[in-house]
């Protein structure tokens, strides 16, 4: 996870230990992310964009990874939409880009199910692939699979039901270019505030 906000670094970690007891380190910058990428030290990322001074390190971050290995799984929770679209063009398959919420716990919710998605996605052709072989092993790690599959599932609707509880949920944002702006206006000088 590449974060600097301590707000949203509690929530990811809500969701991600505390919830689903996944495993989570916090980078500072896009080349600490960029070093875990090239040493295998991570499966999934995390992304926000601003980090710091600099409003696109995410974007940075996410074009580092994708040099070492097109087929890491990303996603982008920033509090600027504006730059979804850089995002999804130098990653095509991003997971999702999130924008950040009142509240950080169901966007780390949401893209969290979005993770297990894709890794069922990648799951269900490394079954299809294994179901017309003839590898000894077959039916082992076919059985490990749906085993893992499982597991996803029930991580899906433990944070389906964490959402349902929540009954003040974020609402989605209407796509209106001046709510945009005054939005990144009105963020910026929070953090300006916040680093002061």
């Amino acid at each position: 996870v590449m974060e600097d906000s301590p707000a949203a670094k509690e929530a990811i970690k809500e969701v991600m230990e505390g919830e689903l007891g996944w495993k989570i380190t916090i980078t500072k910058n896009s080349d600490e992310v960029a070093e875990y990428a090239k040493n295998k030290k991570a499966g999934i990322y995390i992304l926000d964009n601003k980090i710091g001074d600099n409003p696109t390190e995410g974007l940075e971050a996410l074009a580092k990874l994708k040099a070492i290995d097109e087929n890491i799984i990303v996603a982008i929770c920033s509090a600027y939409p504006k730059y979804e679209r850089q995002a999804r063009n130098i990653d095509k398959n991003l997971v999702t880009y999130q924008v950040k919420g009142i509240k950080l716990k169901d966007n780390f919710c949401y893209i969290a199910i979005q993770f297990i998605e894709r890794l069922r996605q990648i799951i269900d052709g490394i079954q299809n692939k294994i179901e017309n072989s003839s590898d000894e092993y077959r039916n082992i790690t076919l059985a490990l699979l749906e085993e893992r599959k499982l597991e996803l599932e029930r991580d899906r609707q433990k944070l389906e039901q964490l959402l349902a509880k929540n009954t003040s949920a974020t609402l989605p944002i209407p796509n209106d270019k001046k709510l945009f702006s005054d939005m990144d206006s009105n963020f910026e000088a929070y953090e300006k505030c916040q680093s002061d």
